[in-house]
């Protein structure tokens, strides 16, 4: 029966997928953490796998093909990764406040950060997730604040890594009480570097 597929294939999701799964990591600082999930990594999309093996069966296909996926890791993932999130990507330290870029394992560029102010409750979220867009000369809006910034890369909702001209002091204990809405405020420079070698689909590890 369809129930019965969709059960079988909902379980092998369980056992393989990696968007809602914790990953273990070797971070920057040099000891090994445990990364809580959020949007990045393979996701299964069981209802329409379900689907498409029944018309299988039905129609007797002895075939091989990639499940159908409503989440897949970065296109330019290394065949040779040992995880999917392989060489090239953001790492961000919240309690450090600290940012490294990877690119093809080799350190691209490091720089102290701001994140969500956490006296406020604007904490900035744990997980893995990904750069979803890049867009130049934008506003950022929020329910108090207009906010213009060159520099914008989405990572999750409302926040993404920008620059931000206001501010002066990065890194230290700035985001308890004197930091951002959410957002990672990089200095200029270090994000105008990121924003030109960064692509769409980047991994962004935020602990």
């Amino acid at each position: 029966s369809w129930e019965a597929a969709y059960d079988y294939l909902d379980s092998l999701a369980d056992k393989y997928d990696t968007v809602n799964s914790y990953r273990t990591f070797q971070s920057s600082r040099g000891y090994e953490i445990t990364l809580e999930p959020g949007s990045y990594g393979w996701g299964t999309d069981v209802s329409e796998e379900t689907d498409l093996l029944i018309d299988d069966i039905k129609n007797h296909r002895v075939t091989s093909r990639q499940p159908a996926y409503y989440m897949t890791p970065y296109d330019y993932l290394d065949p040779n990764s040992p995880d999917d999130i392989g060489f090239t990507y953001i790492e961000i330290d919240l309690s450090g406040q600290y940012l490294w870029y990877y690119k093809d394992g080799s350190l691209f560029l490091s720089t102290p950060i701001t994140s969500g102010t956490m006296s406020t409750g604007h904490g900035t979220p744990s997980g893995v997730y990904y750069i979803h867009n890049r867009l130049q000369n934008t506003i950022l809006v929020g329910d108090d604040y207009r906010q213009p910034v060159d520099f914008w890369m989405q990572v999750v909702g409302g926040v993404g890594i920008h620059d931000s001209k206001w501010r002066y002091n990065y890194g230290g204990t700035e985001y308890l009480n004197n930091g951002s809405h959410g957002c990672i405020n990089t200095p200029y420079d270090a994000v105008q570097s990121l924003f030109w070698n960064v692509e769409v689909g980047t991994p962004v590890i935020m602990y």
